[in-house]
């Protein structure tokens, strides 16, 4: 509160004021929206330091590149706060595939969040014109599928991310499709979006095909044979890599866990928020 000025320092000792006063049942949703008021004065904190380098005159550059700074600290704060939230929703994710539920839960979550995938994959903005029409095309071709083809597949989706055009294809995880089926049917999708992306402003990014499966195709196994490093390369020349069912929850956590660990040691009020994390209220004796 200390390093508050003006207007925002008054408007946060009556929020917090105000924050004493709230009851509730869960004190899980009280600490989070105390971080979440620590976090919005902050930003109010730096919108001052902004507004009053527009009436000084002949600043240094050194006071102006240390408001920059500043604001660069608070949106580290804000994506630490992000990654934790993400952590808590894939171990919840997990406890869904214990029930054998791998299938339904992630087909209704994945396109929306690329993240556990990639965690530098984030939806692109306004290009949600382009996405239609390349799901759609997707749909109408997958539609024709017919007899194995089709029943080893429950959805394909399209997203722009992180610079590039992302199919995902998801198989029945009790199904091991053979590597020269998963070719053929990605060179259709991948060559189809291509002639679609052709007519957009994205047409020089590239196309990623990831197939999320639950068995590897049988040749994976096929020690004197393809194998895996042969699997891997096949699918590589259509774009395409595997990623199985198991390992897509502990990859995210894990780079996500990394990430945390690293972030601790800059966040600047990532100890305030573990502090609030930590805090026990007392116990109430009339209860």
């Amino acid at each position: 509160m200390a390093i508050l000025k003006g207007d925002t320092k008054k408007k946060a000792e009556r929020w917090i004021g105000r924050l004493n006063t709230i009851r509730s049942n869960d004190d899980g949703d009280k600490r989070e929206l105390l971080k979440a008021s620590i976090l919005a004065f902050e930003s109010y904190r730096r919108k001052e330091e902004l507004d009053r380098l527009e009436e000084m005159k002949d600043e240094s550059i050194e006071h102006v590149l240390d408001i920059f700074r500043s604001i660069d600290d608070l949106e580290l704060s804000y994506y630490g706060q992000i990654v934790k939230l993400r952590i808590g929703v894939i171990k919840t994710l997990q406890e869904k595939l214990k029930a054998n539920d791998k299938e339904l839960v992630l087909r209704d979550y994945i396109y929306d969040h690329l993240w556990l995938l990639d965690p530098a994959w984030e939806r692109t903005k306004g290009s949600e014109h382009a996405e239609t029409l390349v799901n759609k095309f997707l749909e109408d071709n997958t539609s024709k599928l017919k007899g194995k083809a089709k029943t080893a597949r429950i959805d394909i989706g399209y997203r722009t991310t992180g610079g590039k055009h992302v199919i995902v294809e998801l198989k029945r995880a009790s199904v091991a499709v053979p590597v020269d089926e998963l070719v053929a049917q990605i060179r259709v999708y991948r060559d189809g979006t291509r002639k679609i992306l052709e007519k957009t402003t994205y047409k020089n990014w590239p196309i990623e095909i990831i197939c999320l499966l639950g068995k590897a195709p049988p040749e994976w196994a096929d020690a004197s044979g393809t194998g895996p490093s042969g699997v891997i390369a096949t699918l590589k020349t259509v774009d395409a890599r595997i990623v199985f069912y198991d390992e897509l929850l502990t990859n995210a956590q894990s780079a996500y866990a990394d990430y945390l660990e690293e972030h601790m040691k800059v966040d600047k009020l990532w100890g305030i928020f573990e502090a609030i994390d930590d805090f026990t209220p007392p116990v109430n004796p009339l209860k």
